[in-house]
This record gives C-alpha cells, sequence and structure tokens, in this order.
C-alpha cells in the first residue's frame, strides 16, 4: 500500500520540535499616523433650540435645531499588544509564520490579527519581516471623511500589509520599527518561546 501524502508530511515534521519554536510576544507600541487627523462630521443639536410644535402645520409635537457639524478625530497611538507566532516553514534565514495577535487599536478599542508573515534574519540581531492579514475593530473607518483605508464590505475588518524591521536586544527583549501606508510605529517586546510537547 502506498503511504498517502499526509502520511508522508507528517512523517517528514517533528511535531514536538515545531512546537518548541511557537512563540508569544507581550509588548508595546507607539504610533505616529502618517495622514493628518479624519474628519468626522454629524448633525449636532442646538441646546436650548427647543420649540413646541404647536407653530408649524401639521401634526408637529417639537422641534429642534440641528447644525452640520466637522471636527478633527485624533487616533489612539498607545497599542499594548500580544502576539503568538506558529511556525510553517523555516530554512536557515528566512521562515513562515502563522501570526496571531491582540492589541488596543487607533480608536483605543480591542482589536484582533490574524494572518501570515514572511521574515528575513539578516543577522543575529537584525530581522525583517512582511505581514499581510485581516485586523478587526476598524468599523469607524466608514463613517470618517479622508481615510486613507477603508474596511472590508462596510464592515469592521480591514485587510493589507503591514512591514517590520526587529532588532534583538538579549534573549528576551526585542524593539521593532512598524511600518505601512498610514502609520509608523516603534515598539518594545518581551518574547517567550513555548515548551516542547
Amino acid at each position: 500500500m502506498k503511504p498517502t501524502l499526509l502520511a508522508i508530511i507528517l512523517a517528514s515534521i517533528s511535531l514536538p520540535a515545531l512546537h518548541a519554536q511557537v512563540t508569544m510576544e507581550f509588548g508595546y507600541f507607539h504610533t505616529f499616523h502618517l495622514q493628518p487627523p479624519a474628519e468626522l462630521h454629524d448633525w449636532i443639536e442646538v441646546p436650548s433650540s427647543w420649540q413646541s410644535g404647536t407653530q408649524f402645520p401639521g401634526d408637529s409635537e417639537h422641534s429642534h435645531r440641528f447644525r452640520d457639524t466637522t471636527w478633527l478625530y485624533h487616533f489612539n497611538s498607545s497599542h499594548p499588544l500580544i502576539n503568538v507566532q506558529v511556525p510553517l516553514w523555516q530554512g536557515d534565514k528566512a521562515k513562515w509564520v502563522l501570526h496571531e495577535a491582540m492589541m488596543i487599536n487607533s480608536w483605543g478599542e480591542l482589536s484582533f490579527m490574524f494572518g501570515g508573515e514572511w521574515s528575513y534574519k539578516h543577522n543575529d540581531r537584525l530581522e525583517s519581516a512582511i505581514q499581510l492579514g485581516f485586523l478587526t475593530g476598524y468599523g469607524m473607518l466608514n463613517e470618517l471623511e479622508g481615510a486613507s483605508i477603508k474596511p472590508i464590505m462596510g464592515g469592521d475588518v480591514i485587510f493589507g500589509p503591514n512591514y517590520t524591521l526587529t532588532y534583538t536586544l538579549g534573549d528576551h527583549w526585542r524593539t521593532r520599527l512598524y511600518l505601512n501606508h498610514a502609520l509608523i510605529g516603534l515598539g518594545l517586546h518581551y518574547q517567550i518561546t513555548l515548551p516542547g510537547a
């Protein structure tokens, strides 16, 4: 009986060794948004503008005065972060990982990220990575004028790439530069490797 493709793959992977490479990070990064504060529009009731509706034609009971208002919305720049990286493939200098993260986003709300990451190790301390994935919690972008990115299908999930440059300070500490079309970020992270099975 010929071995199946799945059996060949499972036989060629050392699962405990692969599990031992799963890493978790706890960190914080500060962002500098590349675009100016976005504009938010709304109709706001003018205080003390209530009037009895009996002086108007029809069956009005009351009326208020509203004004068309525009103001600048400043994004949150402080982002606590927890992320987990599950290795899919690893070579001498490059590797592919499954990337999952939980963070406080640009709106100050809890956000979840899921995607893939390809990284390249330039030397013992410096590593570049390109991430591509989905990020939740950005529904308010639908309300902004001039936002540089819009959620998928008018929902609260955005999709796109991100570049990082990581410098290893020691066995566990990492400093990281984040870069995409909307922001630049600088972070400090503590990384642990989960024990093997």
